[in-house]
Formats: structure tokens, C-alpha cells, sequence
């Protein structure tokens, strides 16, 4: 794919001013504040997807943070097909505590409602929570992703799809100090679980860091489910990043 084919044209979207102040190119900075520098491969008129998408993986993989990612199902209803929900805390791929979590009508055959692992120095522990409430903790085996490869955004790829599939994009840069980048996407291609069918096409909203990491994502979009649409949600948050630690859990020292 050539660099030319990589750039999403974007429209400007212009915030008026009000009693928080006032965003976009035609605020002098001196009434602004200092302007918020645009995130790597953003700018008034476009997105280049990999350039933000490289810089989101690669601030990432070299600080610490917290993140937070979780997909729900909903028929129309209101009744929750499913819910599943990644969240902990990551130093690097040696280090981290992470759970995952699921609730809702549909589970999956075996495993249970909750799964956890904790690493340190490449030691990898694993808790198990069964749907009786049965318990066991045990080293994890070695073929156990590390987590950051668990957290959807955390693979850069998926970010990049994301963006270079979408039919519109729209950039509101803010120029006050501390406020982030907002982006708005419309018509992209998601990445849909196994378990619904025929997805829409999907609208997003990022928020994005002056350094490209995107600190909160929400796509929705519409699927099937057993002939029946459902709605579906992902959310997905980094916060805390280059502050965080990774606290060794209670349940690591649970009995096997």
C-alpha cells in the first residue's frame, strides 16, 4: 500500500468558544493558552493511520500504564449477550497483572467467569475461577500471551485497521493545554468477534495524547446474533501511563 493510499482525508471540526475558552486555528494562543501539539501522523486536514498507530504501540511498549477493555453484546432488548472485560496494570511483557472477566447469557464451553495472571521477572501465575466458584492458582503455561498482546488496542495492527477502513474521519484539535486531540470515525470495518455475524460498518471516537498514545477508544456498530441484531460495544482506556506499577495480587499466594 502506498503512502498516498495510507492518508485519510479529514474535515475540521471547529469547537466555538465558550466559558471553558475557545479551540480551533482561528483562537490566537495568546487567549488559548498554549496550543496542544498535534499527535504524530494528525493534522488539520488529515490522519496518516500508521504513523498513529506505530506511535500509540511504541509509546506504550516502552512506559508503564493501566488499561481497561471491555465489549458488550446487547440485544435490543437490553438483555446482555455477553460482556468481556480485560483490565490491569502493564509494566512490560515480563511484568503485569491482568484479569479477564465475562458475564451474560452466552458463555463459552469450560473455563469460568474470571481468569487472572500475574507476572514478575518472566514468572507467570495464573488464578482460575470456575462457574461453581471453584478456585485454583498455578503457574501459567508458557505459551500464555503476554498482556500486552491480550489488549485489543494494544496491538497496533487493530488501531491501523480501524482508521485506514473508514469511509470519514474527523479531527477536533484542541489548543488548550491538557486537553487531548479528539478523533471521529465513521464507516470503518470492525473487528468483530467469532460469535456474532454480518457487523456493520462502525463508527469510533479516540482520544488521542500529543504523543499518539490513544487514551480512550469506543467503536460501535451493529451484528447478528442466532438471526437476531444485536448492538455491540468496545471501550477501551489507558490511564496512568508512564506512572503505574504493578502490584502483586492477594490470590498469588493462594495455595495451588
Amino acid at each position: 500500500m502506498s503512502l498516498d493510499r495510507n492518508v485519510v482525508t479529514v474535515g475540521l471540526l471547529v469547537l466555538l468558544a465558550g466559558c471553558g475558552g475557545a479551540f480551533g486555528g482561528a483562537t490566537p494562543a495568546s487567549e488559548a493558552g498554549t496550543a496542544q501539539a498535534s499527535p504524530p501522523g494528525v493534522n488539520e486536514t488529515s490522519v496518516e493511520p500508521l504513523e498513529l498507530a506505530n506511535a500509540h504501540g511504541s509509546t506504550l511498549s516502552a512506559t508503564t500504564y493501566e488499561t481497561n477493555h471491555t465489549t458488550q453484546v446487547l440485544f435490543g432488548n437490553g438483555t446482555v449477550y455477553t460482556e468481556l472485560r480485560y483490565a490491569g496494570t502493564v509494566a512490560d511483557t515480563d511484568s503485569y497483572a491482568v484479569g479477564i472477566e465475562r458475564r451474560g447469557a452466552w458463555t463459552p464451553i469450560g473455563g469460568g467467569p474470571r481468569v487472572a495472571y500475574y507476572a514478575d521477572d518472566g514468572e507467570v501465575r495464573r488464578l482460575a475461577v470456575g462457574w461453581n466458584g471453584t478456585r485454583s492458582v498455578s503457574p501459567a503455561r508458557g505459551s500464555t500471551p503476554s498482556a500486552p498482546r491480550r489488549f485489543g488496542l494494544g496491538d497496533n495492527d487493530r488501531l491501523y485497521q480501524l482508521l485506514v477502513s473508514a469511509d470519514e474521519t474527523s479531527v477536533a484539535t484542541a489548543t488548550e493545554t491538557g486537553r487531548s486531540t479528539e478523533i471521529e470515525v465513521t464507516g470503518a470495518q470492525p473487528i468483530a468477534p467469532s460469535y456474532v455475524s454480518d457487523p456493520s460498518p462502525a463508527n469510533a471516537t479516540l482520544q488521542v495524547t500529543s504523543e499518539g498514545v490513544v487514551t480512550k477508544l469506543v467503536v460501535r456498530y451493529d451484528a447478528t446474533v442466532d438471526g437476531e441484531r444485536v448492538q455491540v460495544r468496545t471501550t477501551v482506556s489507558y490511564d496512568a501511563v508512564g506512572e503505574a506499577t504493578v502490584d502483586r495480587p492477594d490470590w498469588v499466594d493462594d495455595e495451588a
